[in-house]
């Protein structure tokens, strides 16, 4: 009965809030509002933290399973040679090991479709170890890896792409490599695998692998099984001892072990590690929005000590009349959960509104990632917003609570309510809500600043080319008809007709454009004289290619018609070779080995300048540049283009200038320099921007609650402020008097803050670049900031307190 009467009590208080705050509307607006952008960026931010680094996989019981880890002094791997794994797998066969690893591009082929894709390659229990239930059909089972069965089990996108989701495709035949494989099963969208981030397009049996891509045996695969945590210990034990006796690599390190590891929330990808790029990333944003929503509560809780003030009278006479203070401050309490609740659920709109516009932001080619942080309440969201807003109950309404109902029963009928009457503890109180939240915003201006610096220092490194007016895309043969004699013989003929395209002013093509990407190959040389054989990059390029880039050679000559197929091999080499490996030395007319499958021994015919491919911290590592007519086979070039102008433009005349010459020929990615270097930047880029945000929100919170305070402490001075100036002080005199104190209060929050602000800059240390993490010209530069937003506050209310005439401070009291 206590509980009813309780519940019952409750949402009387619920009641009566709603009706208070119902007659005071613009408090109302002003706290919902300041909570709504506080919630808001909190949850948005939040629910980008779980789909990255919290959310497991969309697989049943995820949490039972489990990788198998290779872990050294120096290194942790995921991935096993196939007949390393297999010899584990005999070793142990209580654990029921099942391994998956990726194929190269195959080219699949259907009646309706040709093209390529990425092909997993999966033991025959490695479905039913995950749990994974078909949409059709049903998933790779032991019989098929045993007699190696070539069956085929779908993704659904792959699905819709060959087969247009034709319901009756089970029994249906795809082609993958020219091998005839017959569909057994359809795997919903959802299953991406288990690799985080990653996708599914197919999947065979192991050993029917070796029909498609006979070096199937060499591949690596990730190992997993499924195990309690209980028994998740002794399992490891055992593995590790069967690891040393059956697969430890004399050759290798000898301390290393291996052991099972949670993947519940996926194995990091080989090659593009998301989730650890953005980890720390989502870390400093989610302190920074923690901040944005401790900088509202003091706003909130400053309009509560206010409205306090005006209640008293009010609160006084409930408290004369009976009321226990504990009701009285839950009745309060009350009101500032509804405020906490309305500004939820604006919050959850923004945050969706907000993560809607982050995935349109993003640059093409990052599908995958749109998808994966696009909005869902899901439950640990729900539960996070609940518990910010359980948290701006208690930082908003509780201490303006205990203060409203503080004091004696004579003190409290005695005043006369209102806001002229506010006290001088209450008005300190106010002031000192005002520091922190100055404080708190200094801490964060700065970071942001430095999160700014970063990116303006980024973008003004100097690529070793020209980025302006330039459009890439590729040209690849993979799943065509030219599949077999590759894009060289092709791809003078398509430079040339592209040239003729109006608008274009240069071509050139290469296997990897800077920012754009491509394909890398690194080879071991050797030089003359030099007992290392060290690995270098090489980079197949066409003639004009230097140039379109406008990539200067620093010496020696571009290629051109002389290096031909028949001819002598020759090459270019960057700065960067020359400087490390040959000291600086002029490298013309001195021969390269390189050691790959024809040993060829090329002669440096010139020097460029170094060029950044990728990350612009990093700077360029020596690199050797071949002539593509010399280069021999390959599926695919990338096409730099120099336009006259608008380089978008040229899209359309192009890709038919492309296909007038090879109509057989994919044309695909199609990217300017710029999209490309925002790309590139992206993670910068969202650092930079999100961090301004959410300090010019901070900031924006603070300077409302500033001027909040100044304009109540001025309506308490009415009095004061009207004796003095009848006793002559002027205007300036009296504007510079209010001016002072608010400056007092945003120097008090930025001494208080310095040093905080200095903590969180060596805390951002390995994302900054240019710009030192204690760099005084930022503390300072965010310091004069916050001081000129605290007097541009100020200045309002300030001019407002030098219009006051003496007639009405003597009727103030």
């Amino acid at each position: 009965m206590r509980s009813v009467s309780w519940l019952r009590g409750l949402a009387a208080d619920l009641r009566y809030a709603a009706r208070t705050l119902r007659r005071a509307p613009a408090f109302t607006l002003a706290a919902v509002v300041s909570l709504a952008l506080a919630i808001g960026a909190n949850t948005a931010i939040f629910a980008l933290l779980d789909a990255v680094l919290l959310r497991p996989l969309p697989i049943p019981r995820a949490g039972q399973l489990v990788a198998v880890a290779r872990i050294g002094d120096t290194f942790t791997e995921t991935t096993f040679r196939f007949e390393k794994y297999a010899a584990l797998r005999d070793a142990v066969p209580a654990l029921a090991l099942q391994a998956g690893g990726q194929a190269d591009n195959v080219v699949a082929e259907s009646r309706d479709a040709r093209d390529y894709v990425h092909a997993d390659w999966l033991t025959g229990g490695y479905h039913a170890t995950l749990g994974v239930r078909p949409l059709l059909g049903r998933t790779l089972g032991p019989d098929d890896d045993r007699e190696a069965a070539a069956v085929v089990v779908l993704g659904e996108r792959t699905w819709e792409r060959f087969f247009a989701r034709d319901p009756g495709v089970l029994g249906k035949p795809l082609t993958l490599n020219g091998r005839p494989f017959v569909v057994v099963g359809v795997l919903p969208a959802a299953f991406r695998g288990v690799v985080f981030n990653g996708r599914f397009e197919l999947a065979v049996p192991q050993r029917a692998l070796a029909t498609v891509l006979p070096v199937a045996a060499r591949r690596y695969v990730h190992v997993i099984a499924r195990r309690d945590v209980a028994s998740r210990a002794a399992f490891s034990a055992s593995l590790d001892a069967a690891y040393r006796r059956c697969c430890l690599d004399p050759d290798g390190d000898a301390r290393a072990h291996v052991q099972l590891i949670d993947v519940s929330r996926g194995i990091p990808g080989s090659k593009n590690d998301f989730r650890g790029e953005y980890a720390r990333v989502l870390g400093l944003l989610m302190a920074g929005v923690l901040i944005v929503l401790l900088v509202a509560c003091s706003n909130v809780g400053n309009l509560l000590l206010a409205r306090g003030t005006s209640r008293r009278r009010e609160l006084s006479v409930r408290l004369a009349i009976g009321a226990a203070r504990s009701r009285v401050v839950r009745q309060l309490l009350a009101e500032c959960a509804l405020l906490a609740v309305a500004g939820a659920a604006a919050g959850m709109l923004l945050a969706a509104w907000a993560t809607a516009a982050l995935v349109t932001a993003l640059p093409a080619g990052f599908e995958s990632e749109a998808s994966l942080v696009s909005f869902r309440a899901t439950a640990p969201v729900l539960a996070f917003t609940t518990a910010v807003c359980a948290l701006c109950v208690v930082a908003c309404g509780l201490g303006p609570a205990l203060r409203a109902t503080r004091g004696g029963l004579a003190e409290r009928l005695g005043d006369r309510g209102g806001s002229r009457s506010v006290t001088r503890r209450d008005g300190a109180a106010a002031r000192a809500l005002v520091v922190v939240q100055v404080a708190l915003t200094l801490v964060l201006v700065s970071g942001a600043s430095l999160c700014v610096a970063t990116l303006r220092n980024l973008r003004a490194v100097d690529p070793g080319f020209a980025p302006d007016h330039l459009i890439m895309f590729s040209v690849e043969t993979r799943g065509t008809r030219l599949d077999e004699a590759g894009i060289i013989p092709v791809h003078a003929d398509i430079l040339d007709r592209v040239r003729q395209v109006p608008g274009v002013r240069s071509a050139g093509m290469a296997t990897r454009i800077p920012a754009f990407g491509g394909r890398s190959a690194s080879f071991t040389v050797e030089l003359p004289g030099m007992r290392e054989r060290p690995e270098v990059d090489v980079t197949v390029v066409t003639p004009d290619y230097l140039r379109t880039a406008r990539t200067a050679l620093l010496a020696g000559r571009d290629f051109d018609a002389r290096d031909g197929r028949a001819a002598e091999p020759v090459a270019i080499v960057n700065e960067a070779f020359a400087r490390r490996l040959l000291g600086g030395a002029s490298p013309l007319g001195r021969t390269i080995r390189v050691v790959d499958d024809d040993h060829r021994t090329l002669t440096i015919v010139g020097v460029a300048r170094d060029v950044r491919f990728g990350d612009r911290r990093t700077p360029q590592d020596p690199m050797i540049y071949v002539p593509a007519a010399q280069a021999g086979q390959w599926p695919f070039l990338e096409v730099m283009v120099r336009a006259t102008g608008d380089p978008r433009a040229l899209v359309a005349p192009l890709r038919g200038a492309v296909q007038s010459v090879a109509p057989d020929v994919r044309v695909t990615r199609w990217q300017t320099m710029d999209e490309a270097f925002d790309e590139v930047l992206l993670r910068e880029r969202l650092v930079a921007t999100l961090g301004a945000g959410f300090a010019l929100l901070a900031l924006t919170l603070a300077m409302v609650g500033l001027a909040g305070v100044v304009a109540y402490g001025v309506a308490r001075r009415v009095r004061e402020i009207g004796v003095r100036m009848a006793l002559g002080a002027r205007r300036p005199r009296i504007v510079w008097l209010v001016l002072r104190e608010s400056l007092a209060m945003v120097g008090a929050g930025v001494v208080v803050a310095s040093p905080l602000a200095l903590v969180l800059g060596r805390a951002m240390g390995a994302l900054l670049y240019g710009v030192a993490p204690t760099d005084p010209r930022v503390l300072v530069g965010s310091a004069l900031a916050l001081l000129a937003a605290g007097a541009a506050a100020a200045a309002l209310p300030a001019w407002r307190a030098s219009l006051v005439h003496l007639a009405t401070s003597l009727r103030s009291d």
